[in-house]
């Protein structure tokens, strides 16, 4: 079976991972030869620049605690490729992807054979639907690979809610230079008959964006009231809030996750068809956990791994780090070079002592020694070690027993460490 398994996977590594034309026309024509396994099935629809995967894992697992079978649909993954098609909180087995691979292979090749030519994203988005129908799910949360409105995720009817997170700059090239054209992509998940549930803290320019929207497709625009949260703890341990005066515990940590979670609480309280009690949605936020999310992995020093690889990110992982006690503070990173690493970089001075730089494993990696000279215009010191593991070792070497180690820059980055300290605890 393993064997079987790495040749679908190269297959499917091998195909382009996006088209050079967006849009849905492909996935569509793909899904008719499945039998359209996605209109069997329900979602919660996500999209956004960041709080994506957190606020999908939210709801998944409030959906788990209400007793519905779950399907949890995410992109990227960090350490295995089949962390992207869950289903209560499992992993699709090797053997299921291998079966589920050779259905979806035979409807590519016969839209291969019509002239479409179909894409990595919309082969395994494909294979998602069929998983999730195949296992009767009650109800799948879907989160957006790019953009919205030409994601292939966006063939879906409309869902029990559609979901938009923090939206900022990101994959500019794709979605467009302004902000607003940017808010219009995502917004396009957007569809009559559901609700649309909004990130609280918005620009103005974003918030008229999916105002408008609402109001062109008549959804009802749903915004949590961050006015109405009160802080009782956020610290390294987790985080207690009051929203509305109900009391929640969170253990994905940085108070930015607040507004992830009052953005969950709103989605799963104004469902379409779907209900949970008041006791099922704060059991599930409590029980929510996501890889490299501000993620602690030991401790003696404290080591967190984050995958911050945006200015937003960053700015939300500033926050987060500063209410960590432990000193000095030492940064492992390592960046892609079409990413605002300049300004990200310039949103961590003060809060970092040291900084180590890396390479990154990937293609679009940027070169360590480009990344130390534009580090070291920044008030902390700047070391380059040219491996990630090297450079882990050297920041633990820099702490010492008080300080603290902060991995970030970029989920190839943090892929990578995650799974080389997973195998130093074996």
């Amino acid at each position: 079976m393993e064997q079987a398994y790495q040749r679908a996977l190269n297959f499917v590594h091998n195909m382009p991972a996006f088209s050079s034309v967006p849009g849905v026309f492909r996935i569509k024509r793909l899904l008719q030869y499945l039998g359209n396994p996605q209109e069997q099935l329900k979602f919660v629809h996500i999209a956004g620049t960041n709080g994506k995967g957190s606020t999908a894992a939210m709801c998944a697992a409030a959906f788990q605690e209400a007793g519905y079978k779950t399907g949890l649909y995410i992109s990227p993954f960090i350490i295995d490729f089949r962390e992207r098609f869950q289903i209560d909180g499992e992993m699709i087995s090797k053997h299921e992807f291998v079966e589920l691979y050779i259905q979806v292979r035979d409807a590519y090749e016969r839209i291969t054979a019509e002239g479409l030519e179909c894409n990595e994203y919309d082969f395994i988005t494909a294979l998602a639907f069929l998983y999730f129908r195949r296992n009767h799910c009650d109800i799948v949360c879907l989160e957006v690979g790019l953009g919205g409105d030409a994601d292939a995720t966006n063939i879906i009817p409309p869902p029990e809610a559609a979901v938009i997170t923090k939206i900022s700059y990101d994959h500019m090239k794709v979605l467009g230079n302004t902000i607003q054209q940017i808010a219009k992509a995502k917004a396009g998940i957007i569809k009559h008959g559901s609700p649309c549930i909004c990130y609280p803290d918005q620009t103005k320019e974003v918030l008229e964006v999916i105002m408008q929207t609402c109001a062109m497709v008549q959804s009802p625009l749903i915004l949590p009231n961050m006015y109405q949260t009160e802080i009782l703890r956020c610290d390294e341990n987790g985080t207690i809030f009051l929203y509305g005066g109900r009391e929640y515990h969170l253990k994905l940590l940085g108070k930015h996750q607040i507004d992830n979670a009052i953005t969950a609480i709103e989605t799963l309280r104004n469902l379409k068809t779907l209900q949970l009690t008041e006791q099922q949605i704060a059991n599930g936020i409590a029980k929510a956990t996501f890889p490299a999310r501000m993620e602690i992995l030991q401790h003696d020093p404290i080591v967190v791994l984050d995958g911050a690889h945006n200015p937003n990110g960053f700015a939300a992982l500033a926050k987060s780090i500063r209410m960590f006690q432990c000193s000095p503070k030492i940064g492992v990173c390592g960046v892609l070079k079409d990413k605002s690493y300049q300004q990200e970089l310039a949103l961590l001075d003060g809060v970092l002592d040291h900084l180590v730089v890396t390479n990154v494993d990937s293609r679009r990696g940027l070169a360590a020694e480009e990344l130390k000279n534009v580090a070291e215009g920044n008030h902390f010191q700047v070391s380059l070690s040219d491996y990630p593991q090297q450079a882990y070792q050297q920041a633990i070497k820099l702490a010492g027993k008080q300080g603290g180690v902060f991995i970030f820059g970029s989920l190839f980055l943090a892929a990578d460490l995650r799974k080389y300290l997973q195998k130093e605890k074996l």
